[in-house]
């Protein structure tokens, strides 16, 4: 089921940098008592997306390596067996 994220990104101080995601809320309030509060609100922008929960959960998991599931407390991958 998709889902609405309230985002903050930066593009870096002259807009041209990668894509930075620096906060995300599933909620409006939140994310403008963030954006609110921040030094250089002028770096930042507000916007929001539409996601599926569960594909954004799988691609971030598989990209975690051993320790970082081990902290997580995410059950670690089987080595295949020679």
């Amino acid at each position: 089921m998709d889902k609405i994220i309230y985002t903050i990104e930066s593009n870096g101080i002259d807009g041209r940098g990668k894509l930075e995601i620096i906060n995300a809320s599933f909620e409006k309030e939140i994310i403008n008592n963030i954006f609110n509060n921040l030094k250089w609100r002028g770096y930042y922008s507000m916007n929001k997306r539409i996601i599926d929960p569960s594909a954004e959960a799988k691609k971030g998991i598989s990209k975690l390596n051993g320790v970082e599931r081990l902290i997580l407390g995410l059950e670690q991958r089987e080595l295949p067996v020679k």
